[in-house]
């Protein structure tokens, strides 16, 4: 690919195909969030204001105590709060529960999946730690821009219209205030996007880096205490924590300058608007019940501001991390497989290299118009110094690296038009270094056939000479 970085377009594509399972339980989101801004933002001020107009005209006070009428506004004024509260917790529920969970596990499938077609070599140039950081940053990130970007940006925007629309019918000064300041929200966001982004993906970029070097250092411990270079390796991770801690507060200036001037911008308008209401009750335009749920309206909106807002400006610098994640799982190339390729039928066991020409990019040919013929049954010892293509020929045979020219087949079967699994599963491969997996010794020995008993395992532990060691370990073959 040509392309070196997700834009944030492409972040929010990838978002809405990973959303599609879950629209229904989002959609609830949606509708509790309606029904969120619905009371904060219109029923409840409205019932403040008729409570303490009631209350105002001492008419709901009697001897016998309260009148049905301030009972029932009172009621339905706490009927209001339970309905936002359990709108708030039902939005909790569709979204951290039935979503965020399933969300989290469809993505590190999804992702492992893709680098399992990676091709080979890559792999060689990409730490695979650093590409474990990529997946789970992706699926810590990812439900926080959904959140962000599909419900709390809904609940900002409504609640500030909705605001609007109710201050409309009381005020419209302080109205028209309120739209002001919401566009004024918008435009400074937008003025620091671009610093934001660029700041967000190169904090990303240095915190992948360092993420990387460490599982390299503890992946290759015993080389750090061979060469002693504790020291060395220290002093890299300070190097890369120096341009990190650059790279973060590069971005949190920026934020702090926005919030800044957001909350110079707030200040002024809430003095602009107590000062209208001031000046409004004392000539008696509006009451102290109309006072009260302006007064209400204003805390809402300050919530929104302060609760989200943080939020939705953190919302780059979450983009900027999962656009880097997914650079270094999407943009990597991958393995291609012949559409029209057919199972590998072994009959023999006959390996043709003829006149195979390889080399890796930007390199001499490793080997140059080879034929190697190996017969079904013969022992061949492949000899040479250190870089002179023996672990190759074998990756070749494997199609784990593309040829430039030539064809290697298996009983005249041309490698490139088998399928990979058929061809691996047809070879037998004991790695000069074999690595052993974090997992029990029983599933290292039958890896390649899961279904093996109990007693095939252990026999090809004795056979292997490891069945006396295996047994007199803790926790044996589990």
């Amino acid at each position: 690919m040509k392309q070196k970085r997700f834009s944030f377009w492409q972040v929010i594509n990838y978002l809405q195909q990973q959303i599609k399972p879950f629209r229904r339980a989002i959609i609830f989101c949606l509708l509790f969030i309606l029904m969120e801004v619905g009371l904060a933002a219109y029923l409840i001020p409205q019932r403040i204001e008729v409570l303490i107009n009631t209350l105002e005209t001492k008419s709901c006070f009697s001897e016998k105590g309260f009148s049905k009428a301030l009972v029932v506004h009172i009621l339905f004024f706490l009927l209001f709060q339970a309905g936002l509260e359990l709108s708030t917790r039902l939005q909790d529920y569709f979204f951290r529960i039935k979503t965020v969970p399933k969300l989290r596990q469809q993505i590190t499938t999804q992702n492992v999946n893709k680098l399992w077609k990676k091709q080979y070599h890559t792999f060689d140039k990409v730490n695979p730690g650093t590409l474990s950081d990529n997946i789970t940053r992706i699926g810590n990130h990812l439900p926080d821009i959904i959140e962000t970007f599909v419900l709390r940006i809904s609940f900002f925007v409504l609640v500030f219209f909705t605001s609007f629309m109710t201050l409309l019918t009381i005020d419209t000064s302080i109205a028209f205030l309120i739209l002001f300041f919401f566009f004024f929200i918008v435009i400074t966001v937008a003025f620091f996007n671009k610093r934001l982004n660029t700041f967000s993906h190169q904090y990303a970029y240095s915190m992948a880096t360092i993420a990387g070097r460490v599982v390299d250092t503890l992946s290759n411990i015993l080389l750090v205490k061979l060469f002693a270079t504790r020291k060395k390796e220290k002093k890299q991770l300070k190097k890369l924590f120096k341009q990190s801690i650059d790279q973060e507060q590069k971005l949190q200036w920026t934020y702090i300058y926005m919030f800044l001037v957001i909350g110079i911008a707030f200040l002024v308008v809430q003095a602009i608007t107590f000062s209208i209401l001031i000046q409004k009750f004392w000539s008696g335009t509006i009451g102290l019940g109309t006072f009260g749920s302006i007064l209400y309206i204003n805390e809402t909106l300050i919530e929104a501001i302060w609760y989200d807002l943080p939020d939705l400006a953190d919302f780059p610098k979450q983009i900027g991390e999962v656009g880097q994640a997914l650079e270094n799982i999407y943009l990597l190339p991958e393995e291609e497989e012949n559409p029209t390729a057919k199972p590998l039928n072994v009959t023999q066991g006959e390996i043709h290299f003829d006149q195979v020409t390889f080399g890796f990019p930007n390199t001499p040919p490793l080997f140059q118009d080879l034929s190697v013929k190996i017969s079904p049954k013969e022992k061949v010892g492949i000899v040479g110094i250190s870089g002179a293509g023996k672990s190759t020929f074998i990756k070749l045979l494997l199609g784990l690296y593309p040829i430039n020219k030539g064809k290697i087949s298996v009983d005249g079967q041309e490698i490139s038009t088998l399928t990979k699994e058929s061809l691996r599963r047809s070879i037998g491969v004991i790695l000069q270094h074999t690595p052993l997996l974090q997992r029990s010794l029983r599933e290292n020995i039958a890896y390649g056939h899961s279904t093996l008993s109990q007693a095939t395992i252990e026999k090809a532990a004795k056979q292997a000479y490891i069945h006396e060691f295996i047994i007199n370990t803790p926790q044996q073959y589990e």
